[in-house]
């Protein structure tokens, strides 16, 4: 079933001139309709690297009127902002990155239990989503920077994915440090590599890397993963580590791999922060 809603736009035509020398003003009345968007329906909705202001026009109207809001608990003061107590949800942490029962392969003990805990906890939470989403109600997850982009909600788009299941795409911290760094970060053979660790990239022959590599480090230590970086470049590599990207306290940091490790070690980082690598980086390591 869907909803309908005329809106009239009132069109400047023409002005029209009449016996007395008068001029009238000729109004078109044109009716324009809506989106049509079923009633009940599920929003997987990005809601950027954390600045209110940043937050898309769609994504605040579907927080607006949204029956009811999930989100884990690091979200909830910033959702809270456009969402009413009585729709919000702070959703079980079980449900972060939920485990298939394909990975439980190679766990054992808590890991395991844990993992089977998260399966549960998300079948459950799938089959309270769906019978909302059957008396017409509309549900919204809301899910930090883009949902596409190492989101822990990102299993619900297999799961609750259909005709009635909508992805908001939101900017994503990725977004936020590039403006943040204020270059370009492709201006050396236009290649990026976005990782959370896995994948490192290859240099050339020089041991240079064109190619810009963009680390979330959320699932890497960033000590590890420098070591595993200096194995295969050079020393001299321009780096850069953006921390709490869009928020009031964001903070660059320019060094490169073989100076960042003695860096840090005056230095505390806060617990959001992305890291960059390449050549194409411009060279204004920090004193």
């Amino acid at each position: 079933m869907f909803k309908n809603r005329l809106k009239y736009l009132f069109l400047l035509a023409a002005f029209v001139p009449f016996g007395c020398g008068s001029l009238c003003v000729a109004v078109a009345q044109v009716a324009v309709a809506d989106d049509p968007r079923p009633e009940g329906g599920v929003y997987l909705i990005g809601m950027g690297p954390g600045a209110p202001d940043l937050l898309t026009i769609k994504a605040r109207n579907i927080l607006k009127k949204a029956d009811r809001v999930y989100c884990f608990d690091f979200l909830e003061h910033e959702v809270a902002r456009f969402v009413g107590s009585d729709a919000l949800t702070v959703a079980s942490p079980l449900l972060r990155g939920k485990h298939h029962m394909s990975d439980l392969g190679g766990l054992e003990g808590e890991k395991r239990k844990r993992a089977l805990k998260s399966i549960a906890e998300s079948e459950r939470f799938v089959r309270h989503v769906q019978k909302l989403v059957a008396q017409g109600k509309t549900v919204a997850i809301a899910a930090a920077g883009d949902p596409t982009i190492f989101c822990p909600w990102s299993w619900v788009m297999g799961e609750l994915g259909g005709s009635n299941f909508s992805v908001v795409p939101g900017l994503s911290s990725f977004n936020a440090a590039n403006a943040a760094l204020e270059q370009s970060i492709t201006t050396k053979g236009g290649a990026v590599l976005i990782s959370s660790g896995q994948h490192l990239g290859t240099a050339d022959e020089n041991g240079r890397l064109a190619m810009t590599l963009v680390f979330f480090t959320h699932r890497t230590k960033i000590d590890q993963l420098i070591e595993r970086l200096l194995d295969r470049y050079r020393p001299d590599t321009p780096l850069a580590i953006v921390a709490e990207a869009s928020y009031a306290g964001e903070q660059v940091i320019h060094s490169t791999l073989g100076k960042i490790t003695k860096m840090l070690e005056t230095r505390q980082l806060p617990k959001l922060y992305l890291l960059y690598v390449g050549d194409a980086l411009q060279k204004r390591p920090d004193d």
